[in-house]
């Protein structure tokens, strides 16, 4: 089960603003904290991991399905071998075949023309916790004491995932 960027979209408006109105007024600021918050949480409390088979032929990889990689975790050969001190940059040094490469992600990032049924990449527990991570990064520079409550909230909650691998919660904008 993933979530969506409508079910994220209307949890931050419950948050922090009074009308869906607002979103329409703020949409860049929206998307701008959106983005930072589902890359931050890639990057320092749950990554994104993919994987793609590529193919090497006449060394030439066609890296086309792999994209926003942050780190490659590893490359095999079809059969479990782990070939080692590979990277992007040198794939095509390996031989002739097919290679399964394993790699966390940075998030796609979303705007205006992403619909909003987008299933986001990040773990459904961890989406949950991430409408009090917009709603700190929207409130930073206008109210600091709502910045903090969001980001104590948010910060509560991850623990709480972290620590009991429970998924937490979220109904009418609270946590529960």
């Amino acid at each position: 089960m993933k979530k969506t960027w409508k079910e994220v979209k209307s949890e931050v408006i419950n948050l922090g603003f009074e009308k869906t109105s607002v979103f329409e007024k703020y949409k860049s600021s929206f998307f701008e904290a959106f983005n930072w918050a589902q890359t931050y949480m890639a990057t320092t409390i749950c990554p994104i991991h993919d994987k793609q088979i590529v193919i090497v032929d006449n060394h030439n990889a066609d890296l086309s399905k792999i994209e926003n990689v942050m780190v490659i975790e590893s490359v095999t050969d079809l059969k479990g071998n782990v070939i080692k001190n590979i990277s992007l940059e040198n794939i095509s040094t390996l031989s002739d075949g097919e290679y399964i490469i394993r790699y966390k992600k940075y998030p796609e990032k979303l705007n205006d023309n992403n619909s909003e049924n987008y299933e986001l990449e990040i773990d459904y527990g961890y989406a949950n916790i991430l409408p009090y991570l917009v709603a700190y990064r929207l409130w930073l520079d206008d109210d600091i004491s709502k910045a903090v409550m969001y980001w104590n909230t948010f910060d509560d909650m991850r623990v709480q995932i972290q620590s009991n691998g429970c998924e937490v919660k979220v109904y009418e904008g609270w946590g529960i």
